[in-house]
């Protein structure tokens, strides 16, 4: 997926680039989906938040840019 250049808004770039500045600490209740490439991911996403009390949706992202 291309995130910058003609044709692109740039909200997309900004947006992608927030990703990178997020350094040591991120306020969880923040976070509001977490995407994994397969159900194999997800599934490792999901277990450790089972008894967090807040608990954002996870789902199958094949779309992903990485």
């Amino acid at each position: 997926m291309q995130w910058s250049g003609p044709g692109i808004s740039g909200s997309v770039m900004e947006g992608k680039q927030a990703e990178f500045l997020v350094e040591r600490q991120f306020p969880w209740d923040l976070v509001e989906r977490i995407g994994g490439y397969g159900p194999a991911v997800v599934q490792r996403a999901f277990a450790p938040m089972e008894a967090a009390a807040h608990r954002p949706r996870v789902e199958i992202r094949r779309e992903g840019y990485y």
